[in-house]
């Protein structure tokens, strides 16, 4: 993907939730969204929401959806825990929805 700046709040969500270092930080990448969730205005959550799912409506594939959580700073692989990185994003998505409403 060659335009990753139009994702600044994603860049900012994935970079400070979601670094190398989040294991150790949050224990789980569950309690690294829910540190989010309650760290975040709702504002800054339904601008997160609408930009990852302007992220998602570009269906990327896997390989390409990797490479691009790469270039937001995401460390985090949802293969570890039987997820692809689509079915993670929209399940985050779907949370983000829920919180915001």
């Amino acid at each position: 993907m060659d335009d990753i700046s139009k994702f600044g709040n994603l860049s900012q969500f994935f970079g400070g939730y979601f670094h190398q270092d989040f294991m150790e930080e949050f224990g789980s990448p569950e309690n690294a969204f829910n540190a989010f969730l309650s760290n975040s205005s709702k504002d800054l959550i339904k601008h997160t929401h609408k930009e990852l799912d302007s992220f998602l409506a570009l269906e990327l594939s896997e390989s390409e959806l990797a490479e691009s959580l790469g270039s937001l700073y995401c460390d985090y692989l949802p293969s570890s825990d039987n997820l692809t990185i689509n079915e993670w994003l929209t399940k985050l998505s779907k949370s983000m929805v829920h919180k915001c409403t």
